[in-house]
């Protein structure tokens, strides 16, 4: 009991989102391993002192750290059990909503909140009749006993705050569930490329959770078909966009234009362009072994600035490095360095060859362009889409749907023929009272005896 009290408590719910606020903003301030492991390693040299207190609290993996986890796991049972203290208090009223106790009703006999009089002219099943059609005017369900009206509406309202704190529930749990099985990195593809959803595809920062090995990888087939490096949608600049088809077993599932904001989506596979530029695809030969070794060199697409790559000559025992800058025209300047090299600077074009030494050249098979995709595959993502919807719908409803219940009681004693009304409502609304009993008023015509100040109230109403 006392751990269930500690866990429905409101200051533990607020201390929680306090410290993981804080800690959502501190985490800002380092370079994550996981989005950039050298930044992070930089960091760590440049800021020695802080370095000891960042790697102890594991804050370079913020979101897989010990704190955090279990931060994520405090909050998610505090959630989950005031959701069912709520579920519970949403229960109890409606089924006190439809139950009229003893005690409310010697409450509504004695210290009623309005009490309308009325004259010698109606009886007091004619008073009923007539408030049945007040209460069904204010759109409500009437439950009608032989001294007592009871006028409900809104029940639908009484679903909102449990089905807001269930919701965050389920996006804490498809949120944690989701980073356990998920995978993510991205692939280097020149046009006309294909490759297979498989870890050997993902040649730049593959990331894996720990339970992704559960469902594996899809397999599917990913091409770029082609690049649009100026796409155009409706009249509207899009940039560059690459033709993306995603098959499996020979059998096209899905193909589209893919350029910021417009991923491919097919079950739990999301391939975004991250980018692209010119890429030169060539190969080293060695004569003397037949040894070739397939290159490809990725570009900037403005600066196009050089790139190098190493090449080993086994004959002079040593290992080369080769500059490749393009030029323009469709050709490239190949400048080698190292043990036995050809000197000076070569200019070549596509399908012509540059000897890097002797019995070793370096071929230009293409001059095209590439793209970079960001795959990612995590099946949780249209549920947190779905929790975030209900939780907004439970928002609504608890704002817009107040539940409400009107009762009316009629007395006839030594005092006269009179009603005792008594409302009770969500969200405090100071009108509905007095637009309870102006809608009695109404319905009971010339019969309710009017107060002293009703033609200044309804003056101001007006």
């Amino acid at each position: 009991m006392k751990l269930w009290s500690f866990l429905r408590s409101r200051r533990l719910a607020v201390v929680l989102l306090i410290a993981m606020t804080v800690y959502t903003w501190v985490v800002t301030l380092v370079p994550l391993e996981s989005l950039d492991r050298d930044a992070a390693a930089a960091w760590d040299l440049q800021n020695p002192l802080l370095a000891l207190v960042v790697n102890a609290l594991g804050l370079h993996r913020a979101y897989s750290s010990p704190i955090f986890i279990v931060g994520a796991l405090l909050l998610t049972a505090s959630t989950a059990a005031c959701a069912w203290e709520r579920t519970r208090a949403a229960f109890r009223t409606w089924r006190a909503r439809t139950a009229t106790s003893g005690a409310s009703l010697q409450r509504l006999q004695m210290s009623p909140m309005t009490v309308i009089e009325l004259d010698q002219g109606i009886d007091a099943e004619e008073a009923l009749s007539r408030n049945v059609v007040s209460l069904r005017r204010l759109r409500m369900r009437v439950q009608r006993e032989p001294e007592l009206l009871t006028g409900t509406s809104g029940a639908l309202g009484l679903t909102g705050s449990p089905l807001f704190h269930w919701a965050l529930v389920g996006l804490f749990v498809f949120v944690a569930l989701g980073q356990l099985t998920r995978y993510e990195g991205y692939v280097n593809m020149v046009v006309g490329d294909s490759v297979q959803d498989a870890p050997a595809a993902y040649s730049v920062d593959l990331a894996r959770g720990p339970l992704s090995g559960l469902a594996g990888f899809t397999g599917d087939a990913i091409k770029v078909n082609e690049l649009d490096l100026d796409h155009n949608v409706g009249g509207v600049a899009r940039g560059s966009a690459a033709l993306v088809r995603l098959s499996r077993d020979g059998t096209t599932m899905q193909e589209q234009w893919v350029f910021p904001n417009s991923p491919l989506r097919q079950g739990p596979l999301t391939i975004h362009r991250a980018t692209s530029g010119p890429v030169l695809v060539g190969t080293v030969t060695t004569l003397g072994t037949a040894r070739r070794q397939a290159l490809r060199l990725y570009y900037d697409e403005s600066s196009k600035s050089p790139r190098q790559f190493s090449a080993l000559d086994a004959a002079q025992g040593a290992t080369l490095t080769v500059e490749v800058t393009p030029v323009g025209g469709r050709k490239v300047t190949v400048t080698v360095r190292g043990t036995g090299s050809r000197p000076g600077t070569q200019t070549i074009g596509v399908g012509e060859s540059a000897t890097l030494a002797e019995g070793m050249t370096f071929s230009v098979d293409a001059l095209t362009y590439y793209v970079q995709l960001q795959v990612v595959n995590d099946w949780s993502v249209p549920w947190v889409y779905a929790m975030f919807i209900l939780g907004i719908v439970g928002m609504v409803l608890t704002t817009f749907v107040p539940p409400r219940t009107i009762r009316v009681m009629v007395l006839d004693d030594e005092k006269g023929l009179r009603l005792h009304v008594a409302t009770t409502q969500r969200n405090n609304d100071p009108a509905f009272p007095r637009h309870a009993e102006r809608t009695l008023r109404e319905g009971l015509a010339d019969f309710a005896v009017p107060v002293a100040d009703e033609s200044h109230e309804r003056r101001d109403d007006a």
